[in-house]
């Protein structure tokens, strides 16, 4: 992800308040339709821990974001939770998991680093997992 926007404290805590009402909660029930309850699943660019706590609740929810920043805030609300340091484009584990999930984090993914990622999704997904990512599109809409 370019920039480091999301990687200082003054600029962590200005996106956390103006995120302070956003999650994906549409998207994570629409998800729980599909990938079974207490699957092993990981969060893709977690952030605040909007989404985390709510698939945490349905689902062995392993975030991930690659600021450290983040990271820190996220460990020290959530201490039992399991948040993993990673780059979205390179996904670099050796962790497989049963579901993959974003909110409107791959976007800010280059052509190339989004192919990328997806090919690693796809290393990292069991057989028979689920992946499930939002995307921005256009003004004031949203896909899923």
């Amino acid at each position: 992800m370019e920039g480091d926007y999301y990687k200082t404290k003054e600029s962590v805590s200005e996106y956390i308040k103006l995120a302070k009402d956003v999650n994906g909660k549409a998207l994570i029930e629409k998800l729980k339709r599909i990938l079974p309850l207490n699957s092993s699943l990981l969060e893709i660019g977690t952030g605040p821990g909007s989404d985390w706590n709510i698939l945490n609740n349905s689902y062995k929810a392993i975030g991930s974001d690659n600021s450290p920043e983040f990271l820190n805030r996220l460990i020290g609300k959530n201490p039992k939770g399991e948040f993993l340091e990673l780059d979205a484009a390179t996904l670099i584990t050796n962790r497989q998991f049963d579901g993959i999930y974003s909110n409107k984090v791959l976007h800010h993914l280059k052509t190339k680093e989004l192919e990328n990622s997806i090919s690693r999704q796809h290393k990292i997904l069991n057989p028979s997992g689920i992946i499930c990512h939002s995307f921005w599109k256009g003004e004031g809409s949203e896909i899923f």
